[in-house]
């Protein structure tokens, strides 16, 4: 046992010499082929931002230490001039790069993004020195705002249901809201018995007001910083009905879009020539999903930022005036 024990620790011992050793001389060893890229960074009105810190980094070695060890990146760095324009190259062994602008505190967060090349040739990565847009959007006018939603149980399937989004919660019998913004309706065709049956239900999504509805906005959120959404809800475009499936054929269960975010414009007011005179505007960041498996009656995944103000389309959000509890 003693032996067993000794054997152990001298290989222990040995990992841990050779990893340091891996750490230290790493930095030395090329990665693998040469990638080049040029980034243009603009804000979201097109305006070229200069002197911006451009990084991009890349897997560079794995590193033992703790429970897990832990992997460390190769990062490049260089500033824009004053059209936005930088250049980076370096080596990887992946042909992923992570990627980013950073400024003075007056701009958003723009989130980790990443460009991952498609081939090695010659020693270079291709395509060779493509061109990469990062918009950089300045902070300009943060309001306060109704910023809710997350999770909510069904009260009844089956059956037309209203959601308050100032309140926050489904109209009275099922809860404290007074106004209908949006009505859910979620119907099942085929009942959930089990993740080896087939299962389908089907999530209506409609609205009071004439005028009233929502539309898509495709775009990553998850990873893309701050302010992921253009900064102003479009005036047009709207539609008063949206269905959402969820279902399973036994071999394939739906699939959402990662990328898929609404705009919605509630409480809309026409006069006799049918001009809008006031309405709200807001967002929903990522999808609207629905868990049927958990439930008898099924729970909504939501999350939401509305505009108090009518008619103002401004989707700017100051984090620090929610006008509601923090979402649950």
């Amino acid at each position: 046992m003693k032996i067993l024990t000794k054997l152990k620790h001298i290989a222990l011992s040995n990992a841990l010499l050779l990893g340091a050793a891996t750490t230290a001389s790493c930095d030395k060893v090329p990665l693998g082929p040469t990638a080049q890229i040029t980034f243009i960074v603009k804000d979201d009105f097109g305006k070229p931002v200069a002197n911006a810190d451009v990084t991009m980094s890349t897997f560079h070695h794995w590193e033992p230490g703790g429970e897990w060890g832990k992997d460390v990146r190769k990062k490049y760095r260089t500033k824009t001039d004053d059209t936005g324009r930088a250049v980076l190259s370096g080596e990887s062994a992946t042909g992923r790069f992570t990627y980013g602008a950073f400024a003075d505190s007056g701009y958003y967060y723009n989130g980790r993004l990443e460009y991952n090349f498609k081939e090695k040739k010659l020693g270079r990565w291709e395509p060779w020195n493509p061109t990469v847009e990062i918009i950089y959007k300045p902070i300009l006018k943060p309001i306060p705002m109704y910023h809710g939603g997350r999770r909510f149980v069904v009260p009844v399937r089956g059956e037309k249901i209203g959601f308050d989004l100032v309140k926050n919660d489904w109209v009275v019998p099922h809860g404290k809201g007074e106004l209908s913004d949006f009505v859910f309706k979620l119907d099942e065709i085929i009942p959930f018995e089990s993740v080896h049956k087939p299962f389908d239900y089907r999530l209506k999504i409609t609205f009071p007001n004439k005028g009233d509805g929502i539309q898509s906005w495709f775009g990553p959120v998850i990873s893309a910083g701050e302010m992921p959404m253009p900064r102003y809800a479009p005036t047009d475009g709207y539609i008063n009905r949206l269905e959402q499936k969820f279902w399973s054929d036994k071999k394939n269960w739906y699939k959402q879009r990662e990328d898929q975010n609404y705009f919605f414009r509630i409480r809309t007011k026409m006069d006799a020539n049918g001009k809008i005179v006031s309405a709200m505007y807001g967002k929903i960041q990522g999808n609207i999903d629905c868990d049927v498996i958990n439930s008898k009656t099924g729970i909504l995944f939501f999350e939401y930022h509305l505009n108090p103000v009518a008619l103002d389309v401004n989707m700017e959000f100051d984090k620090k005036k929610n006008l509601l509890p923090e979402p649950r």
